[in-house]
């Protein structure tokens, strides 16, 4: 697939008062997001981040501020023709209840005028990406699905014209937490592979953790950190930063390093195997349930290394 890099997005002190308020939904946040990069925007409810993600596809207008994608300020260009260049992924879904999965993520490239070979090919291909048979899925609807199966063609539905940007509010708060994980290693797999910029709403801390490249913390529409996750962790800006993420949480930094981040040269005796990016967090798992030992498996399953829990320990004392 020759999908496009992902595009920049500059915030130069974004701006958003809704009629009849007294305060900013937004105030002067500024920051940037580098081409294909994975943002998360993180904070509690009502703290502007939805706003100030809407603000990239113009479904919220800024009072003062600009936002630009790649070198074009967004106030500039046609908001219908920007929309068609960034896929968009809400809490609800918002899928056309009378349309088929396919018709659903035909929607844009059919607005687009592509042929329908062409069509055709990107549905299947987006339904394999997003772990959908084509063949059992194309002519359902709607109803016939489940949130989780929902949400995935959410997703395909929003790649489908190969945007440049993937805005996600929330997508997966209404799925149940297996399905949950499973959709999260899914678009952070998908994102990685395309390389599509991702700017992604929650208000869940262990998921920014695991997605985020960079965390934007807002609190009462304004911007308290901007940092990869690990340095927030481990240098708080603020004390509500430290309240947020809770940074006394040792278990919780372990989820940021992976297995190749700490292992030592291969033992020798019996033990679990796991994989090279297997965050340390779940390998305090094999741990706890009385392994001595952990062996590290690069991609082709050769043995790479072995860990102790006294490895684990020293991995969290040097972050």
């Amino acid at each position: 697939m020759n999908s496009p890099a992902g595009a920049p997005v500059r915030f130069e002190r974004v701006s958003v008062r809704y009629s009849g308020s007294q305060t900013e939904a937004v105030d002067a946040v500024a920051f940037d997001v580098r081409p294909g990069e994975f943002v998360v925007l993180l904070g509690p409810s009502g703290c502007g981040k939805s706003t100030l993600l809407r603000t990239v596809n113009r479904l919220v207008v800024p009072n003062a501020g600009r936002v630009l994608v790649g070198d074009k300020d967004t106030a500039t260009l046609d908001a219908v023709q920007l929309r068609r260049r960034i896929g968009y992924v809400i809490q609800a879904v918002g899928l056309f209840s009378h349309m088929t999965v396919a018709q659903n993520v035909a929607v844009v490239p059919s607005l687009l005028h592509w042929d329908r070979a062409r069509i055709d090919a990107r549905i299947d291909e987006l339904l394999h990406m997003v772990r959908l048979d084509p063949a059992r899925y194309r002519d359902r609807f709607p109803k016939e699905l489940s949130g989780g199966e929902q949400q995935r063609v959410g997703v395909a539905r929003a790649l489908a014209a190969e945007p440049e940007i993937l805005l996600m509010d929330e997508p997966f708060a209404a799925v149940d937490a297996i399905v949950r994980h499973a959709l999260q290693d899914e678009i952070a797999e998908i994102a990685r592979r395309l390389g599509t910029t991702v700017l992604f709403v929650t208000h869940d801390v262990d998921e920014a953790l695991r997605l985020a490249a960079r965390i934007a913390i807002l609190e009462r529409g304004r911007l308290v950190q901007y940092d990869a996750p690990l340095r927030i962790l481990t240098a708080p800006a603020a004390p509500f930063v430290e309240s947020l993420l809770d940074t006394h949480d040792v278990v919780r930094r372990l989820s940021l390093k992976c297995a190749r981040d700490a292992m030592q040269p291969p033992r020798d005796g019996a033990g679990p195997d796991v994989r090279e990016d297997v965050s340390l967090r779940e390998i305090l798992n094999d741990f706890l349930r009385g392994a001595a030992t952990v062996h590290v498996l690069d991609g082709n399953a050769r043995r790479i290394g072995s860990l102790s829990f006294g490895d684990v320990v020293a991995a969290v004392a040097s972050s």
